[in-house]
């Protein structure tokens, strides 16, 4: 006899990415350790390598705050250029370099935030590209050709030297 359990799982897994939404936007979260205790006190027992499947599902990433310290925020529909602010914050303290070789640009990171990044450069819906990858610290941006690769690689490299 064949028992589906793909319904309960999916259901599961809804429920505890709704309760790390919840706890991203009402407390300052800077480890996923906070998350799975939060979540263990909510009645869902998890691990650290599922919370961090789902904060990469969600979108959510990771912000320097005064203190030097990174804070879990989640990502929003915010309006274009807020944004595009939130990409040069990124951009700023993340990023290292990027550089092209005809319609590829390759996005160099900070150890651990390529997947950050890359998810904000999705979101922005940059003319001319076709997708994304990102590892640990590297991105690859595929564009439509050589030309939008110029620009994507010039609009880029602009939010690294502002």
């Amino acid at each position: 006899m064949y028992i589906n359990t793909q319904k309960g799982e999916d259901m599961s897994k809804f429920k505890r990415q709704q309760l790390i939404k919840k706890i991203i936007s009402q407390n300052t979260v800077l480890d996923q350790l906070q998350i799975v205790k939060f979540l263990i006190a909510n009645g869902i027992d998890t691990t650290q390598a599922t919370i961090s499947r789902d904060l990469q599902e969600l979108g959510i990433i990771k912000i320097p705050l005064k203190s030097g310290e990174y804070q879990y925020q989640l990502f929003s529909t915010e309006s274009g250029n807020v944004l595009k602010n939130k990409l040069q914050i990124l951009f700023t303290n993340f990023v290292d370099e990027v550089i092209r070789a005809k319609n590829q640009i390759i996005v160099k990171t900070t150890s651990g935030n390529a997947n950050g990044v890359a998810s904000f450069i999705d979101r922005l819906n940059i003319s001319g590209i076709l997708g994304t990858i990102a590892g640990d610290d590297t991105i690859l941006i595929i564009s439509q050709d050589d030309k939008h690769g110029k620009l994507i690689e010039k609009k880029l490299n602009n939010l690294i030297n502002k």
